[in-house]
């Protein structure tokens, strides 16, 4: 609630507070793998008290914005007006007439305006007020696309969709009114303890939800109609000024790069894409967070932090086929006494001497083979054995992932190997959703491949697929997971990493004696399983 002045008709003079009250962060779980952060919301509310609002010399009136609001976490927001703001007021006939632009009679104090309404006539006791940011008094368009100048600068609250309602009340040409907004705002709070993010930028932020949350809503003394009634998007996008914001904040500070939204009013799920640049390399990319089920009050503001530690995947993940221990132990990239040349190279088209060279080394792939992918000795590593809790998908399995899995290529989420940047990697659909879209058991799809009739463990049989380009929406993305282009090692040379990834089954090849082995292999053109040789280094993890 919001307390505005008028007086003298026909002249409107106003006043605007916004106070609020703390919220307690509520942590949501973190999205996709590796290592990420929370996301946690705290909500102020805008109340109906009134305090003095900061002030701003008139000679840094921005004419291109509306309504401004200067917002601090925990203590609500001053909203004031800016030179081109006009209200909307219903005469005495009971038509909206619009007022001319707001002007100051208060020197060097913008919370208090003066709107004329020129030759109207208002001698009733109560007039409706509308705020809004259209040429007419029933309608308000919140934009898709969203503009902040700086960090913690919230000048486009009137231009991005603010609006609001009251009705002013009085006599002889003095009315005053509280006003009601009844758009929602979202404070958006990045932070990151990554040293490499640190020096990189936060170009835009995106926020997608489940259904509309931005387009032109019909108003009225309810406030916003549920829906948009043109111009439905389901995604606002946020540009953080002409050069991005900084994110040297280990901690949440709204000073370093507070972020502001306009929303409509309504519960999402909301996917949110922090977009941050590398200067030094030009690398841009995404790292995304998934918030369930926030109610967007209208007339609130949502404190919404987020750690952007992406996700960090080790280096120790590199195997030979069921070896026993990785295909870098001992020569691990962050070792004491590294060797450029022969230990872990971490830079793609680089290689290391070190790597294994024959079954005298512990690193070396398993050479027994019974023909279903099961050493006839037994497995050497507890993720090659099938009854372990954690184990890798035998080759039935991944011919479902790949063909039944509705892979979809993500070329801009973010990640974090052996201290560098990347991006690029595959979502892809969890098994139990697989089994339950096929109707089938988990313990069918161990024993048949996706074409429901081939046990791909006996037969030698491959498959592809072209994966999709359409990213899982905030609804879906429970049902999918995520795979990084980790790449792989083959003679010690680590291949394009963020190209492309390759990921071991626990099923050896039928027809090619200790040599072969199933794999995954991805890269934004295609998704592929057969057989490749066993001393290849590539990637052993559990999959969803």
């Amino acid at each position: 609630m919001r307390t505005r002045h008028l007086s003298v008709l026909p002249l409107l003079f106003a006043a605007l507070f916004i106070t609020g009250c703390a919220g307690d962060e509520m942590p949501q779980q973190p999205n996709g793998g590796g290592t990420k952060g929370n996301t946690a919301t705290a909500t102020t509310a805008f109340t109906g008290e009134t305090q003095t609002p900061s002030t701003i010399n008139a000679k840094e009136f921005k004419p291109q914005t509306r309504t401004a609001a200067t917002h601090t976490i925990g203590n609500g927001a001053s909203v004031t007006w800016t030179a081109t703001d006009k209200i909307w007021v219903k005469d005495d006939a009971g038509v909206f007439q619009q007022s001319n632009a707001v002007t100051f009679p208060d020197a060097g104090n913008e919370a208090k305006g003066r709107f004329d309404l020129g030759s109207s006539t208002f001698t009733g006791t109560t007039h409706a007020v509308a705020y809004t940011n259209t040429a007419s008094a029933t309608e308000v368009e919140i934009k898709s696309e969203q503009t902040q100048s700086a960090p913690n600068n919230f000048e486009h609250l009137g231009e991005s969709g603010d609006c609001g309602i009251a009705t002013a009340t009085g006599n002889a040409g003095n009315y005053k009114f509280t006003l009601e907004h009844k758009a929602s705002y979202l404070c958006l709070l990045p932070r990151t303890a990554n040293i490499a993010l640190q020096s990189c930028k936060l170009m835009k932020i995106e926020v997608e939800a489940d259904k509309g949350i931005a387009g032109t809503f019909t108003f009225t003394e309810n406030g916003l109609s549920p829906a948009p009634t043109s111009g439905e998007a389901n995604k606002i996008t946020l540009t953080c000024g002409s050069d991005g914001f900084p994110l040297t904040n280990a901690d949440t500070d709204i000073t370093t790069n507070g972020s502001y939204m306009v929303i409509a009013p309504g519960t999402y799920n909301l996917t949110i894409r922090y977009w941050v640049k590398d200067a030094d390399t030009g690398t841009e990319g995404k790292i995304t967070k998934a918030l369930s089920s926030l109610t967007c009050k209208a007339g609130k503001i949502h404190d919404i932090t987020a750690n952007l530690d992406v996700s960090d995947y080790s280096g120790w993940l590199y195997y030979m086929w069921d070896a026993k221990q990785p295909y870098w132990y001992g020569h691990e990239w962050n070792k004491t006494g590294y060797t450029v040349g022969m230990d872990q190279p971490t830079v793609n088209g680089n290689t290391g001497s070190a790597y294994p060279k024959d079954n005298s080394d512990t690193r070396w792939y398993n050479i027994a083979y019974n023909g279903y992918g099961i050493a006839t000795s037994g497995s050497q590593n507890p993720l090659f054995t099938p009854t372990s809790a954690s184990h890798v998908p035998n080759a039935n399995e991944m011919s479902w992932y790949c063909m039944q899995g509705d892979p979809r290529w993500d070329a801009d989420e973010l990640w974090t190997t052996m201290g560098h940047l990347y991006k690029g990697g595959i979502w892809l659909k969890k098994l139990s959703k697989i089994a339950e879209a096929a109707g089938k058991s988990l313990a069918d799809l161990k024993e048949k491949s996706a074409d429901g009739s081939t046990d791909m463990r006996t037969s030698g049989q491959s498959c592809n697929k072209t994966p999709g380009s359409i990213l899982p929406t905030a609804s879906e993305q429970v049902d999918y997971f995520y795979l990084p282009a980790i790449s792989y090692y083959d003679s010690g040379m680590l291949y394009n990493a963020g190209y492309y990834g390759g990921y071991w089954s626990l099923s050896a090849a039928p027809t090619s004696a200790d040599a072969g082995a199933y794999a995954l292999l991805f890269s934004s053109d295609t998704v592929e399983l057969r057989c490749y040789d066993r001393s290849n280094g590539y990637a052993a993890v559990p999959f969803e």
